[in-house]
C-alpha cells in the first residue's frame, strides 16, 4: 500500500480561541494581544482569536473587538 501526503498543510493556531474560552479568571486584553502577536512573530499564517458570541456565554471574548483592532495583521 502507497500512501499519497498532500503537497501542501495549513497550520492553524486555536490557542487563543479554544485557551481563553476554558479560564475561569479574565485575561487581560494586553496578555492576549502580546500571545497572539507571538504567534504572528513565529510565522503563523492563520490564528483564531475568539469568538462573536455574547459576552455573557463567552465572558473571555468580551474584549475581542478591542483585540481585534490591536494585534498585528
Amino acid at each position: 500500500m502507497r500512501l499519497e501526503f498532500p503537497r501542501q498543510v495549513t497550520i492553524c493556531e486555536s490557542c487563543a480561541r479554544e485557551g481563553f474560552q476554558s479560564e475561569k479568571d479574565f485575561i487581560p486584553t494586553d496578555k492576549k494581544v502580546r500571545l497572539i502577536d507571538a504567534f504572528t512573530d513565529l510565522g503563523f499564517k492563520k490564528i483564531e482569536i475568539g469568538t462573536f458570541a455574547s459576552p455573557k456565554a463567552m465572558p473571555q471574548f468580551a474584549d475581542l473587538f478591542e483585540v481585534l483592532q490591536r494585534i498585528k495583521r
